[in-house]
């Protein structure tokens, strides 16, 4: 699929945008749910909530990126 592009008023031409990097995670394991920290603490919860949030991020960019709505990164 081509790469999206956008005109650029400046030039007055077509080109393509700049390209979203997916986010990279070193904590935390993905497992599709958002758990409750509860009242204690815990670092291992709140670093698997942001690697799920993380992962749906990506996802949803992949799949922009793979219909051609913004750019390859």
């Amino acid at each position: 699929m081509p790469e999206p592009k956008f005109f650029d008023e400046d030039t007055g031409a077509y080109v393509h945008g700049l390209a979203i990097p997916s986010l990279t995670m070193t904590a935390g394991a993905a497992n599709d749910t958002l758990a409750d920290v509860g009242t204690a603490f815990s670092q291992g919860t709140l670093n698997d909530n942001f690697r799920d949030l993380g992962e749906k991020v990506n996802a949803i960019l992949a799949a922009l990126r793979s219909r051609g709505i913004i750019a390859q990164d």
